[in-house]
């Protein structure tokens, strides 16, 4: 499946972003008991817009993207960022974080779909048996909240949307020739975000705007700085990089940090499902992104 292109620089990158985005819906469940959720995730972006952009000016790099790119570099901001940010603010809300974690990263599912019925990816044994467990493993730990996600469907619907539009937006990225770099595209695609949600939470929450206090400036730094400016860069660079199934399952232990994360700051049970589902991802992972064969 490719695999040899996995050098020691995408696996450091993919191990920080795991533990960064695994980490950050602890501290979006925290910001939210008080603070209305789209507001929370405009005030994200504009510090991470701030944070990129300052580096891109730092490092002389252009902002410009060429006219005939704009549309697709939206359109993948839209799949990306606007949507799936949207789906993920309302879904922890509603929802349990680890919980929450585990709908959103059935996103591998939907990026193979996507690769398989638009782009024409081959088929692979490998990808069906990484996606099967990686889907086993959501399953399972969904097992132990069926009565909860039944109880908030309008969450579930949301976050699973959420990630459907992200694992679409993956094979997307993989299918899209760009000529601008990983940094810029993450910067536009946190413009975009931005923009978009700035208005929904203009018509939804302007009731409730107020100025953040200590903490949840904390969260707001902690998601606009690590989340945004450093784990969008590295995301879109191994998505960039990788075939879909690849990268998106190579990050499926995001949702076992956020599981153990919400039970270690946020107090939420585990079980024994848990673990059990600890080791279908590690066997999803091994999976896809083992050593080829040398001939």
């Amino acid at each position: 499946m490719l695999s040899e292109k996995i050098n020691r620089t995408d696996i450091i990158l993919i191990m920080l972003v795991t533990l960064t985005w695994g980490l950050s819906y602890s501290v979006i469940k925290f910001a939210l008991k008080d603070y209305p959720p789209i507001a929370f995730r405009t005030w994200c972006l504009v510090l991470g817009i701030l944070a990129l952009g300052a580096y891109l000016i730092r490092q002389r790099i252009s902002f410009r993207v060429p006219k005939a790119e704009r549309l697709r570099v939206f359109q993948l901001s839209a799949l990306n960022m606007i949507l799936w940010q949207i789906g993920l603010m309302y879904g922890v809300l509603l929802l349990n974080s680890g919980r929450a974690a585990i709908i959103g990263y059935t996103m591998p599912v939907w990026a193979l779909l996507t690769s398989v019925l638009v782009y024409g990816a081959r088929l692979t044994w490998q990808g069906v048996l990484g996606v099967t467990l990686a889907l086993a493993a959501t399953l399972l730990l969904g097992v132990a909240e069926f009565s909860a996600f039944s109880a908030a469907p309008i969450g579930v619907i949301l976050m699973l949307g959420a990630a459907i539009s992200w694992g679409a937006g993956t094979a997307m990225t993989r299918h899209s020739t760009l000529s601008i770099s990983n940094e810029v595209l993450t910067f536009w695609s946190l413009v975009s975000a931005c923009i978009a949600l700035f208005i929904l939470t203009s018509f939804t929450e302007y009731d409730r705007w107020r100025w953040p206090v200590l903490s949840e400036w904390l969260a707001i730094i902690y998601a606009g700085v690590v989340t945004f400016s450093f784990g969008y860069v590295a995301w879109f660079r191994v998505a960039r990089k990788l075939p879909p199934v690849v990268s998106s399952l190579s990050i499926m232990l995001v949702p076992v940090v956020g599981l153990f994360a919400g039970s270690l700051f946020m107090g939420e049970a585990l079980s024994g499902f848990d673990y059990a589902a600890l080791i279908l991802i590690l066997l999803a992972m091994a999976t896809v992104i083992r050593p080829a064969p040398r001939n």
